[in-house]
C-alpha cells in the first residue's frame, strides 16, 4: 500500500451499552483512500470495554482518527 493511502481522517461511530461493551460500531465518513483502514478500526472498535455508563443508559461516541505520515 503506498503510505500516502493512510493519510487523511476516518470519523467512527460507536454505541457503548449499559454494561460498558460495543453495541454497535459504524463509519461515519472515510477520508483515507485505503479501505482496509476503516475496516481494521470497526473490528478494534467491536472488542472494546469501557466502564458501565453512569444511569445505566447507552453513550452515542463520535470520534475522528486523524493519520498522518511524520519522518
Amino acid at each position: 500500500t503506498d503510505d500516502k493511502a493512510l493519510e487523511g481522517r476516518v470519523t467512527m461511530q460507536w454505541t457503548i451499552d449499559k454494561r460498558g461493551r460495543i453495541f454497535t460500531a459504524s463509519i461515519v465518513d472515510n477520508g483515507v483512500s485505503s479501505k482496509s483502514l476503516g475496516a481494521c478500526l470497526l473490528r478494534k472498535i467491536a472488542n472494546w470495554q469501557f466502564p458501565e455508563p453512569a444511569g445505566g443508559g447507552k453513550v452515542e461516541v463520535r470520534y475522528p482518527f486523524v493519520f498522518k505520515l511524520t519522518t
